[in-house]
């Protein structure tokens, strides 16, 4: 590709339909012979997932969300201003996008910022709370009812799609997860209402 920005994500159906993004909203697809550059959208993106080659999502800077269907792509509302570095869904009308700020006053102990949880539902986005203060950068899940979160200071929250509208993680600290392997018994759980 002529694009010479940074790519920080990168999603396919298969090796003949792959899309890269990056900054200054860059967005690359590769037809299995070369790269295109798709255009640039408003804001930097950080990462992009999609549930077919007519269904992708990509999220980014400020909460930007672009998404693709088949022939263009078409900026969507988040609700927020924050941040987006993680996408990621079980199906076109089930997607979590994540993300966060930190402050200046930087912390050793404690996050110094929030979370971003949002969820499209096929519809529109929602913001989901999690009760956690640690921006989250990447998610990912094996199904609708197991989707894990991840961010700074170890964080890590889990959704197992025990309440409506995906509101309910638990989290645990990546140090608690070693003492679990240690077979020490240890949880901490925030449960959040997600926003009617």
């Amino acid at each position: 590709a002529s694009n010479s920005w940074g790519l920080s994500g990168i999603w396919g159906t298969s090796s003949a339909d792959i899309f890269a993004v990056g900054s200054r909203g860059t967005i690359l697809h590769h037809d299995g012979t070369a790269w295109s550059d798709m255009g640039i959208a408003s804001f930097g993106l950080l990462d992009v997932w999609g549930s077919s080659p007519n269904d992708v999502f990509a999220v980014g800077d400020y909460g930007a969300i672009q998404h693709y269907d088949g022939s263009s792509w078409s900026r969507m509302a988040s609700g927020t201003t924050e941040a987006l570095y993680g996408v990621w869904g079980s199906s076109p009308t089930d997607v979590f996008a994540v993300g966060g700020w930190v402050s200046i006053a930087m912390s050793l102990d404690e996050c110094p910022g929030g979370s971003t949880i949002l969820h499209y539902d096929g519809s529109g986005w929602s913001s989901v709370g999690s009760g956690n203060k640690c921006m989250l950068t990447a998610v990912w899940g094996s199904s609708p009812t197991d989707v894990f979160a991840a961010g700074d200071k170890g964080t890590i929250l889990h959704y197992d799609g025990s309440e409506r509208r995906a509101g309910v993680w638990s989290g645990i600290s990546a140090a608690i997860l070693v003492l679990a392997w240690l077979g020490i018994s240890y949880t901490i759980r925030w449960r959040a209402k997600a926003k009617a």
